[in-house]
């Protein structure tokens, strides 16, 4: 009897880490296929000049986006906080788009240069989705919900470029199309179980959250400018086309640096339960399966 109990968490271990690496896999490649696609229908000198608007965005995106995944995958109450979660979330978002709205307006940036800030504001509330999710173990929940977005993205991105010439409108759509998802069916479901009584919390409460976010975000950007620099400087020496081959390698190796990174989301539940438990030995053994796992995923990478 004990043994089946082993096995069957063992199994149920296993499928959470798998949903996990899939989700994050499933993502990335749609982000990867992104490049491909803009290269395929209009040249590699659209993408040299989408992967600008990439530079800019995605750190600014990074430093915002407040960690919120693994915040919310980490706390304790998240179903009695998540009004808090919600609330600061959203704060943090209009604080982007305002930042971004300014570095438009200066830079004179094109309508793709919006339509994918608003892609990756949307992107940043599902991070939040994604943590809440992760939290109750539920894994297969974020791997599905990561599959559809990605899936999204890839069809409405071909039909503007096939049709109408536009990366700009496919963003728009997919837009459109996510945000509806995230009200008639994301928060629907999550009102199922978060208590109406559920406080907002208070302003001091959530700016601390966001403080305690930004912060942690602050790795992420440095390591987002890391990327992004090199970009203008390959367009300053050569030209957007020659910008454009590098973003496609680019693209694949973050692609598989997000992989590595994703194996310690199931995790980082169970190192929750281990500390609320106050099971020192059991949360030995995570950090020690956390730390083998992570080594032989960028063992894969590195391989491959």
């Amino acid at each position: 009897m004990i043994l089946i109990t082993l096995i069957k968490g063992g199994i149920k271990k296993l499928d959470n880490t798998l949903y996990a690496l899939g989700s994050n896999i499933n993502y990335t490649l749609a982000i990867w296929l992104v490049s491909v696609i803009i290269n395929h229908f209009l040249g590699a000198g659209d993408l040299g000049r989408f992967s600008l608007v990439q530079a800019i965005i995605s750190p600014v995106a990074l430093l915002f986006q407040l960690q919120m995944k693994m915040l919310a995958t980490i706390e304790y109450d998240i179903k009695g906080r998540f009004p808090l979660y919600q609330k600061t979330i959203l704060f943090s978002e209009c604080v982007f788009m305002i930042v971004i709205l300014v570095i438009g307006i200066i830079t004179k940036q094109p309508g793709l240069f919006y339509a994918f800030a608003l892609f990756k504001a949307v992107e940043v509330y599902y991070n939040l989705i994604q943590g809440y999710h992760q939290s109750g173990n539920n894994f297969r929940y974020v791997f599905f919900n990561s599959t559809f977005r990605g899936a999204v993205l890839l069809l409405l991105l071909i039909i503007g470029l096939r049709f109408l010439r536009s990366a700009s409108i496919g963003f728009f759509a997919t837009n459109v199309v996510l945000i509806s998802t995230i009200f008639i069916y994301d928060l629907r479901n999550i009102r199922k179980e978060v208590p109406s009584i559920a406080p907002r919390g208070s302003a001091a409460e959530t700016r601390k959250l966001f403080t305690d976010g930004v912060t942690i975000s602050l790795v992420a950007c440095m390591d987002a400018l890391v990327v992004s620099i090199p970009r203008f400087i390959i367009k300053a020496e050569y030209n957007e086309v020659e910008l454009g081959k590098f973003t496609m390698v680019l693209q694949f190796f973050i692609a598989a640096t997000i992989f590595v990174v994703s194996v310690g989301h199931p995790f980082l539940v169970r190192l929750k339960t281990s500390l609320q438990n106050n099971d020192k030995r059991s949360f030995n053994i995570e950090v020690r399966n956390t730390l083998l796992l992570f080594l032989g995923a960028s063992a894969l990478v590195i391989i491959g």
